[in-house]
């Protein structure tokens, strides 16, 4: 038996080395797929982090966050009559667009997130769709996926349609 195994290392030696070879890639692949699994993870808390964040000021302001009809009236730059909670309300509306673009990157455009962003758009096209907000300039700056969703529920009639 040993002089078997004396007349055959040469081709144990090259089998050893293959069968490393062979674990060596296979553990580098399954570290390879354990850091994207674990970027999706760190892309998701963070899209959750930044939602949290802004419903956390939907709590702090009702009003700004669930507009009733009639409530911003753009063109007046008032907002529930008063000139200056147009202001915070602008503020507001910058907040949830910019939490909506960090969430578009961070998940991808995941399905399950472009639903809850469209609610949002829809609660606020009255002053999203004001001639107000597309001549700020703010339009042509956000994402495309956000553009489209302003742009189909913006120009489509009523307000706060959940």
């Amino acid at each position: 038996m040993l002089d078997w195994i004396w007349d055959n290392s040469g081709r144990i030696g090259d089998l050893s080395q293959a069968v490393g070879v062979c674990l060596t890639l296979f553990a580098l692949g399954f570290a390879a797929g354990q850091i994207a699994s674990g970027r999706v993870s760190q892309r998701e808390a963070t899209a959750k982090e930044v939602w949290r964040d802004y419903e956390l000021l939907g709590l702090q302001h009702p009003d700004l966050a669930l507009p009733d009809s009639g409530d911003c009236d753009a063109d007046a730059e008032a907002f529930q009559g008063s000139r200056e909670k147009f202001k915070k309300y602008r503020w507001y509306v910058s907040f949830m667009l910019l939490a909506c673009e960090e969430i578009l990157l961070c998940t991808r455009n995941r399905e399950d997130w472009l639903s809850a962003i469209e609610r949002q758009i829809r609660r606020h096209k009255d002053y999203i769709g004001s001639d107000f907000f597309r001549k700020s300039g703010h339009l042509k700056e956000l994402h495309p996926v956000l553009r489209s969703m302003i742009d189909r529920h913006a120009l489509s009639g009523g307000l706060n349609t959940p």
